[in-house]
């Protein structure tokens, strides 16, 4: 059970660091995802188009949530750059229900601005050394000439 007169639960930090169910520690090494603790539900926002079709918000499910509240399950939601919901309608329904006024989130970029972070790491592409005869022979001239000097 939580403690009524909190007003935010952390989530335990396995769900806030880089390797962790939520998704391959990829996603947290490149940047696509972020952890951020003691956010103001306020400053979440709903946007209900994604949600419409495949998954309404299932008011039995968010008091099982409240009812039955275990802290080791209780993972940050998920939020876009401009803290926009993508994942976690019934947890942040049950923070509310709870009266926490702060929630963890984890930040994701969106899909197009994984693709330009992609194509910034791909203008850097290491040399080519893929001729390593000719690579030594350079590095065998170059001591030479330290000799020479």
């Amino acid at each position: 059970m939580y403690n009524r007169n909190k007003n935010y639960i952390s989530s335990p930090k396995r769900f806030k660091q880089k390797i962790s169910f939520l998704g391959s520690s990829f996603m947290w090494e490149r940047g696509y995802w972020t952890a951020e603790e003691k956010v103001e539900i306020n400053k979440i926002k709903f946007d209900k188009l994604p949600y419409v079709d495949h998954c309404k918000l299932d008011k039995e499910y968010v008091k099982g949530i409240v009812s039955d509240f275990y802290l080791e399950v209780w993972e940050p939601i998920r939020v876009n750059d401009e803290y926009v919901l993508v994942d976690g309608q019934h947890r942040i329904a049950a923070a509310k229900i709870m009266g926490l006024k702060y929630i963890d989130v984890i930040i994701c970029k969106s899909p197009d601005e994984i693709d330009k972070l992609e194509e910034e790491r791909n203008k850097f592409k290491p040399p080519d050394f893929m001729n390593l005869k000719q690579l030594n022979r350079e590095i065998n001239r170059l001591k030479n000439l330290k000799k020479v000097m």
